[in-house]
Parts: C-alpha cells; structure tokens; sequence
C-alpha cells in the first residue's frame, strides 16, 4: 500500500467519521425536536370558552333584589357575632374587675 492509498483511506475515514458525527447531532435535535413537539401538544387542550354555552345562560349580573337579600343576611349575621363579641368582653371585664384591688376599681370610676 502507498503513500498515497493511506494517505486517501485516511480522509475517508476521516468523512465516514465525520458524516456519521452529523448524522448523530442531526439524530439528536431530531428527536429533541419531537420530544418538545409532543411536550407542547400534550398541553393542549379545549379550553372553557370554546365549550357551547348552556341552554339558559346565567345574567351577567344578580338581581338588585336578591342582592339586597344577601347583604341584609350577611348584615343580620354581623350584628349577632358583634353581640357575642360585646357580650364576652363584658364578661371578661367583669372579670379582670374582681381580680383588681378594691381600690383600684375606685379610681377608674
């Protein structure tokens, strides 16, 4: 074998190398390609304004009256957790009264 004949089985082997390398590098974003693809896709899905509407759509605002109904609820439901409140606070200062000195209590009134 010649100097010549090494000399070209060398660069073959070197453009085999080569060619299989980009092959390789191509295989992988390829294939990383696809991976994101199918990443992405899985994610897709019908979201809720593309559902049809209901046969009866709901008002795009409640009534003035059952707004009125729940406010006076919620309100009636305030007063009576205030009542509470103010009815433990007058016990707890009833409390806190008699553990007080006799002449203590005297000087607050």
């Amino acid at each position: 074998m010649g100097a010549w004949e090494r000399f070209a089985a060398r660069v073959r082997a070197k453009i085999h190398h080569r060619e299989i390398e980009m092959f390789t590098r191509s295989g992988w974003v390829l294939g990383l390609g696809i991976v994101v693809c199918c990443c992405v896709l899985g994610f897709y899905r019908a979201s809720d304004a593309a559902q049809r509407t209901p046969s009866t759509p709901k008002p795009p605002f409640a009534s003035a009256v059952e707004q009125r109904m729940e406010t006076n609820k919620e309100l009636k439901a305030i007063r009576e957790l205030l009542k509470e409140q103010n009815r433990l606070i007058a016990e707890q200062n009833e409390m806190f009264r008699s553990a007080l000195p006799s002449g203590a209590s005297a000087k607050k009134r």
